[in-house]
């Protein structure tokens, strides 16, 4: 199973474990209240905004502290700068003393 990150007009909804982009948008629609993304499309009256973006699980700490480590999520493919994403999961500053890995 593949995690993505569903959003629309810049609001994140959450993160769905799904096979494919569509079953992540039909698994929010569902959270939601509609049997799926085309049944939401149906009720509303108009075009659905929801976007799923393929995302991995990251974990983000500093020199000493795994143990309290913080995971985050961040986008498959494509640049991501993923110290800056730690830090700010973490609320520090970029530095020698943090670490970030894939979970």
């Amino acid at each position: 199973m593949k995690q993505f990150e569903v959003s629309a007009n810049g609001h994140v909804f959450g993160i769905f474990a799904a096979s494919s982009e569509q079953e992540a948008r039909d698994l929010c629609a569902k959270e939601a209240g509609y049997e799926d993304e085309a049944d939401m499309v149906d009720r509303l009256k108009q075009a659905s905004d929801l976007v799923a973006v393929e995302v991995e699980e990251w974990a983000a700490w500093e020199d000493g502290q795994k143990d309290g480590a913080v995971s985050f999520f961040a986008p498959s493919w494509g640049y991501f700068d993923h110290a800056a994403a730690g830090a700010r999961a973490l609320g520090v500053d970029v530095s020698e003393s943090l670490h970030v890995s894939k979970v």
